[in-house]
């Protein structure tokens, strides 16, 4: 996920000889992650800024719809014509998400994406974390001229290789990062940190362990209920350990719902691990109660001791920046569902730059957890090093923007 040389392209976008007849440049955008939507926003926010581009429209369907909505931003549905629609705007270039965790794309991006190709019109297919979706990826890249228009912008090196692993042809295939974590590098992560664990009640004695399922789909959940079950075994002779089971926002089974009462407050609600967490009592943060204190995800990373990950969670990133030490749980079923989208969880950059440590069994996992205690500065010191090492030394939103304006410049003669 390195961002390259950015500055440079900074410096390029702005005296590039045709950026003077780039300012009446069209973009749609065709989207149905709210995730994929918001990485995009401060790419495209720039391309307008600098007058690159007078005019981006949108094309949605599922939660990005909704959030578009929201924002009271018009926008294309499957209801207009996908050829109709690429023909009313005439744009220079389409951005399609690449419909990542959708169970069951709505087909609009792929849609919107074939339509552009078949007016010989560049198609960037941008993807805001690890992992391809071949229900979006594999028609654009079927398309016969896919060589010459279609452009994958994928997040990290691994999904990149995953691309050609699977032999798509593309003009491009490239590592761009998310603009989701531009700033983090300049946080300051110790007075987060600090501010979090005050609000928990945590002292400098506790320890905290944050499990982050980084799933929807339920049975990967349930294959770390006996991995959850040892922990709260182990802990129980702890009275400093404190443990927070964290559930993926779309999981049917996530132990926490909106309050319908109170806007940006949650209440409890059953889960598959209410059973195995009973014996902490107290000892065991409800996810509700640490959402309620804790409203920030990135605070919430900050405040851990130690995360416990599935491979895939975007909170990985979050842990680097924060130099939180996690490990991932590369469980069988995790491992699996990665392979669904084209990645192999030990080629990740994080991975292979030792800066996380990987278990892959729960027997494991239990292990490292209760040598933990003991190990916890050697481990935080080692990782921390490792993390230094991964994040980017520019932002990636600037690195999309350049890129973006690369594929732009094709249209401009």
């Amino acid at each position: 996920m390195r961002a390259g040389d950015s500055a440079s392209g900074a410096h390029w976008y702005g005296t590039s000889k045709k950026h003077a007849r780039m300012n009446s440049m069209r973009v749609l955008v065709s989207v149905e992650m709210v995730g994929t939507l918001k990485a995009l926003e401060k790419p495209l926010e720039l391309l307008l800024k600098d007058g690159s581009v007078n005019e981006v429209r949108y094309a949605a369907a599922a939660a990005a719809a909704k959030h578009l909505t929201a924002s009271d931003v018009p926008y294309f549905t499957l209801d207009n014509d996908p050829s109709a629609t690429v023909e009313t705007m005439n744009p220079h270039f389409v951005i399609v998400g690449a419909a990542a965790g959708v169970a069951t794309p709505s087909g609009i991006e792929t849609s919107i994406g074939l339509a552009a190709m078949q007016r010989g019109i560049p198609v960037i297919c941008y993807r805001d974390y690890s992992g391809i979706n071949d229900a979006v990826a594999g028609p654009l890249a079927a398309h016969p001229r896919a060589k010459e228009l279609l452009h994958f912008f994928m997040f990290d090196e691994a999904t990149v290789k995953a691309v050609r692993d699977r032999g798509y042809p593309c003009a491009k295939a490239i590592a761009v990062g998310s603009a989701a974590y531009d700033g983090d590098s300049t946080r300051d992560w110790d007075a987060l940190r600090a501010s979090a664990r005050q609000a928990l009640g945590l002292d400098s004695c506790s320890t905290l362990i944050t499990f982050i399922g980084g799933g929807e789909k339920t049975r990967v959940l349930e294959a770390l209920v006996p991995t959850v079950a040892g922990f709260a075994k182990m802990m129980e002779g702890n009275p400093l350990y404190r443990f927070a089971p964290f559930f993926h926002p779309k999981d049917p089974d996530a132990s926490y719902m909106p309050d319908p009462e109170k806007k940006g407050s949650y209440l409890a609600r059953p889960s598959i691990y209410d059973e195995v967490l009973s014996p902490l009592g107290d000892r065991m943060f409800p996810e509700p109660f640490v959402r309620n204190l804790v409203p920030d995800s990135k605070a919430r990373v900050a405040a851990s001791d130690l995360i416990v990950m599935n491979p895939l969670s975007t909170d990985n990133w979050t842990a680097i920046y924060a130099g939180t030490p996690f490990v991932c749980s590369a469980l069988p079923l995790m491992v699996a569902e990665g392979a669904k989208d084209g990645i192999d969880v030990f080629d990740l950059d994080f991975v292979t730059a030792d800066a996380t440590d990987v278990m892959r069994t729960p027997e494991e996992l239990e292990e490292y957890i209760a040598m933990f205690p003991r190990r916890q500065t050697e481990t935080r010191n080692r990782l921390r090093r490792r993390m230094q090492d991964m994040v980017p030394k520019e932002d990636a939103g600037l690195r999309i923007l350049c890129e973006i304006l690369n594929v732009a410049e094709t249209q401009i003669v």
